[in-house]
């Protein structure tokens, strides 16, 4: 339809996938800190905190890919737009 904006879907797909990356990229944040208090030393304290820093690390390239996702969704929302624009669809 005249008016309608061909790369819309592709936009909020691309700004759905940063919103869920920032939030991804965190999620471990708060727990590392407790653990790194002196409230959390006991006997495996340690491997708490090494553990918790390799999912802190898994979590930032999950964010990271998803990222990528989200830039190649913005790539595709304005492809869509030029596309339509040369057509004078857009």
């Amino acid at each position: 339809m005249p008016g309608d904006d061909p790369g819309a879907a592709d936009a909020l797909r691309a700004s759905r996938l940063r919103a869920l990356a920032a939030r991804i990229e965190t999620v471990v944040d708060p727990a590392l800190t407790a653990a790194r208090t002196e409230l959390w030393e006991c006997a495996n304290a340690d491997d708490v905190r090494e553990r918790l820093t390799a999912h802190q690390g898994a979590a930032r390239a999950a964010a990271r890919h998803l990222l990528q996702e989200a830039s190649s969704a913005d790539n595709d929302a304005r492809r869509k737009r030029e596309a339509a624009a040369v057509t004078g669809a857009y």
